[in-house]
């Protein structure tokens, strides 16, 4: 999928109640504030259905940055950074039963 194509979806999926255009979304991707980067941040958590692609628009220490600052502690949370960051969160839903 290209770039155009993953801000089309994120305003599609995350910003369809929105007077918004993709790029405003690049423009808050590639801006200095970090209140509405973390907003674009939950709105892509909370509704966008592909989270992996949708979030790649931010870079890597972005990324850690906005982890760190969302208020969200959820399995998909948990899911993410251990995709993005290779860490080892345990997912308890998905452990293996112990006998």
């Amino acid at each position: 999928m290209k770039n155009d194509e993953v801000y089309a979806k994120i305003k599609k999926e995350c910003f369809w109640d929105y007077d918004i255009n993709e790029q405003k979304i690049k423009e808050v991707v590639k801006s200095n504030d970090q209140r509405l980067k973390l907003k674009l941040f939950n709105k892509i958590i909370k509704n966008s259905t592909d989270k992996i692609r949708s979030l790649q628009i931010f870079d890597r220490d972005q990324l850690r940055i906005l982890f760190g600052l969302t208020d969200e502690q959820s399995e998909t949370i948990y899911l993410l950074r251990n995709a993005f960051f290779n860490e080892s969160n345990p997912i308890e839903r998905l452990q293996w039963k112990k006998r």
